[in-house]
């Protein structure tokens, strides 16, 4: 038994890899300190990929060699994995060159360092490529206790990608495992040179003295090297930040400005306001989908000129990228910037009461007599005192919900949901139509929400509930490749803005006001450099409206020229307030102000009025 034993242990002496290892044990020790540094980097690059390079990508323009040498040693924004982490050179160091610390509780505590830095690179990861935000525990605690059960549940990721998932993340544990094995068998057995030795040694006291100095720098994830505890001392002291400012957050200052009282208006006009998921600035920014755009817009500006409307665009400044719609239509509604969960959880809590109401966009209608009407359409609905909640803090009088569209029809998408034509056009011909207060329409569309799914386009939309509900399939995401994703997000686009012209040049409503625009930028098909702007569009037959337009910097019908933000989301509710009191208000009477003493300012080089 000893024998059998005995040879079997002998057994991987023998083999070849295993052999060349004993004999390059210090290049082994430094490939395995390379590869565990440049897989702390790698989940961002994955996360990142369609828009990252693997090799780091350096502005090597003429007669800036100090900027080249800046994005190769100090900042890129490329998320390649050729950087350092500052932590584990620094206990790597540690270990080798101090023999009386080479003993298991500072193996251990590099394991563990290691694991932890791991997993922060992974949080930091997602927080940036899903949101283009800085990485706040504040901030992202409330996303994940609020979003992650509901994300989970409607991203429809398929039973082979789970085990797919579980087979790469035990893969990876494994090599992690070997990996750091390799590297601490490496310096015990004292193979390292002193030039080794000397070159962590070396490399260890500039971190040090380059981390005093310039901490900063080490703090962010588009750093070369890379510090976990600075990182860590970044994010509390956001998260305190955002924590302050949440508490301190005083609603006077936007009573005052939004004063119901402050619009009188002869003629109440039907207003659509209509947001476009993920309906990004994007689409100008890559040239396929520039293309396809462009000849999109002008297509549909055609028919719009022809039917007697007025069209003018601009680019918006949303408050949020990738995600959390609900910040960037609560900011135009309110008309305050709100860039992150705990704020908009902060006023719900504050204002999701009758007995404390803010001033919003749809109690400033009401005021003039409107109906104010919300669509949510997506199959799963929460709780009636939630829903009553959103119904108080929005100022909502009619909130339909999917069991009140009067659909069985094929569902599609994220939700899932209903056909986005079917859904508008429900509510026109069964609430809009049938009351006569003229009405405020609020409508986040679905169908264009990840993973663009689309529904046919047809000419009646009482023929969308004779589509199969049995027979659409709702694939995984994550198995389709990117350029099929891309061109699904291009029909999903062009599927909106299609049904949404029709819907207008189908309007029997000659004096309605029609604004379409986008949340946010589209999560996997966009770049983190591509700006948080996304278009919008104003759709009048009131030539007063239109010329106002024009005189606060839009364009003239649907292609924005500059690829510059023209206006801020938060800025929509003043400037639909003053559009409204230019185009309809009493003849005579003083136009609201502008820009509000205190509010932040929403159109650059706006039109200040007496």
């Amino acid at each position: 038994m000893n024998i059998r034993t005995d040879r079997w242990r002998a057994w991987p002496a023998s083999n070849a890899f295993t052999s060349w290892k004993a004999r390059n044990r210090e290049l082994v020790f430094w490939l395995s300190f390379l590869l565990l540094n440049a897989l702390l980097f790698l989940p961002l690059y994955l996360l990142d990929l369609e828009s990252s390079t693997f090799l780091p990508k350096i502005s090597l323009q003429p007669g800036h060699p100090v900027q080249a040498m800046a994005e190769l040693f100090v900042r890129r924004e490329n998320a390649d994995i050729f950087r350092l982490s500052a932590e584990l050179l620094l206990l790597v160091s540690l270990y080798a060159n101090v023999r009386r610390l080479r003993g298991p509780a500072l193996r251990s505590a590099i394991v563990v360092a290691y694991i932890v830095i791991l997993v922060y690179q992974v949080y930091e990861g997602v927080t940036v490529s899903l949101y283009k935000a800085d990485p706040a525990f504040y901030n992202q605690f409330f996303l994940a206790r609020d979003g992650v059960g509901f994300l989970v549940r409607h991203l429809s990721i398929s039973i082979p990608a789970m085990m797919l998932g579980a087979i790469i993340f035990a893969a990876a544990l494994g090599v992690v495992s070997s990996l750091l094995k390799t590297l601490f068998r490496g310096i015990a057995v004292d193979d390292l040179s002193r030039g080794s030795r000397v070159t962590l040694a070396a490399l260890a006291l500039a971190l040090i003295f380059s981390g005093a100095t310039a901490q900063q720098a080490f703090a962010q994830p588009e750093s070369v090297v890379n510090s976990l505890l600075l990182k860590l001392r970044a994010n509390i002291d956001e998260s305190i930040r955002l924590y302050r400012d949440v508490s301190a957050f005083d609603d006077e200052t936007f009573r005052r400005a939004y004063a119901l009282d402050a619009l009188t208006l002869a003629e109440t006009p039907n207003i659509y306001l209509i947001f476009v998921e993920s309906y990004g600035s994007v689409l100008y920014r890559r040239p396929d989908f520039e293309l396809a755009y462009s000849a999109l817009l002008l297509e549909l500006e055609s028919e719009l000129t022809a039917g007697g409307w007025h069209v003018a665009s601009t680019l918006s400044e949303s408050t949020t990228w990738g995600g959390g719609s609900w910040l960037a239509y609560t900011s135009a509604l309110f008309g305050m910037p709100i860039e992150a969960h705990p704020q908009y959880l902060a006023l719900l809590d504050r204002f999701g009461n009758a007995e404390n109401p803010y001033p919003s966009l749809a109690r400033l209608l009401q005021a003039q007599g409107y109906h104010t009407i919300w669509i949510s359409s997506i199959a799963e609905e929460i709780t009636d005192a939630l829903w009553q909640q959103y119904r108080d803090f929005f100022g909502i009088e009619t909130w339909l919900r999917h069991s009140e569209l009067a659909y069985d029809g094929a569902q599609y998408g994220w939700g899932p949901a209903p056909p986005d034509q079917y859904v508008l056009e429900y509510t026109r011909a069964n609430v809009v139509k049938t009351d006569p207060r003229p009405a405020f329409l609020f409508f986040i569309t679905q169908n264009s929400h990840f993973p663009w799914q689309t529904p046919p386009l047809v000419e009646n939309w009482r023929a969308l509930l004779e589509l199969d509900p049995d027979g659409q399939e709702r694939d995984d995401a994550e198995d389709v490749p990117h350029q099929a994703l891309r061109i699904a997000y291009m029909n999903a686009i062009e599927y909106e803005l299609r049904f949404l012209t029709q819907s207008v040049l189908d309007s029997e409503d000659e004096t309605a006001l029609f604004v379409f625009v986008g949340d946010h930028q589209p999560p996997r098909v966009s770049r983190r450099n591509d700006s948080f702007d996304t278009p919008i569009h104003i759709l009048t037959r009131n030539p007063r409206i239109a010329a106002e337009l024009g005189a606060l910097g839009f364009h003239d019908g649907l292609v924005v020229p500059v690829e510059e933000s023209g206006m801020k989301h938060e800025g929509l509710y003043s400037l639909l307030r003053y559009l409204l009191a230019a185009g309809y208000g009493i003849e005579g009477s003083d136009l609201p102000a502008y820009l509000p003493e205190g509010v932040p300012s929403v159109i650059e080089d706006a039109v200040e009025t007496d």
